[in-house]
């Protein structure tokens, strides 16, 4: 299984109760991805993530302060041909409705927005994409729904396996370095296999890089350059 990283450790316990380094870890979030909805109709898919990241997005070791997003992604195959200047979305979240344009993403051949809004707990989403005469309706359902593990008990399992790491991070009593905790897949692998993707960035340059799987809790690779 090819998860970025080639070295694999044993499965981790995570219970117990919050220690100083969760807490530095959790008041030191750059960016928490908590949700993920995913959905296709003929062809064309949908992707909706929900969490709070950085207002000023900067990988720095240093978090700041965090704003909610929503980030709509549509993957409209090539042989469909749509006007991507006039697309638009409309997106569905329990009765709330949001809408806007539709912006060409700049690393990959998808349309994407922010709804600037997330989400508590698990609802019904739909996301529409309309491009004139174009329009795809799609039901998204969430991918994480029934994971064991939690965004929130991320931050446990990871301050316990790296304890002594993050404590030398501590630089007059304050944690220096920042934290991304993301819902990723291996596009080259199982495309439907999802994971919990864990990556702490100190101040000085080291980082920490790990991914657990979300049904045990299970550090199944890790690269620590601490």
């Amino acid at each position: 299984m090819k998860l970025f990283f080639l070295i694999f450790l044993a499965c981790l316990t995570f219970y117990g109760c919050s220690s100083n380094t969760e807490k530095n870890l959790r008041k030191n979030t750059a960016e928490l991805r908590e949700y993920l909805y995913e959905g296709s109709v003929d062809g064309v898919s949908a992707s909706l993530i929900f969490g709070k990241r950085e207002k000023n997005y900067i990988v720095n070791g240093y978090a700041t302060e965090l704003i909610e997003f929503g980030v709509v992604t549509f993957d409209v195959p090539e042989d469909i041909e749509i006007d991507e200047t006039i697309a638009k979305y409309v997106v569905t979240i329990g009765t709330a409705r949001y809408s806007g344009d539709l912006q060409k993403n700049p690393f990959e051949s998808t349309l994407v927005a922010d709804i600037k809004k997330s989400i508590s707990g698990v609802q019904n989403v739909t996301a529409k994409i309309v491009a004139g005469e174009f329009v795809k309706e799609i039901k998204l359902a969430c991918v994480n729904e029934n994971w064991k593990i939690k965004s929130a008990d991320v931050y446990s399992l990871v301050a316990k396996a790296f304890k002594n790491d993050f404590a030398k991070m501590i630089n007059n009593n304050s944690f220096a370095g920042e934290v991304y905790i993301k819902i990723l897949n291996d596009p080259d692998e199982n495309i439907s296999d999802y994971y919990w993707y864990v990556c702490v960035i100190g101040r000085t340059g080291g980082r920490l890089s790990l991914i657990v799987s979300p049904k045990t809790g299970e550090i199944l690779a890790v690269n620590n350059l601490l």
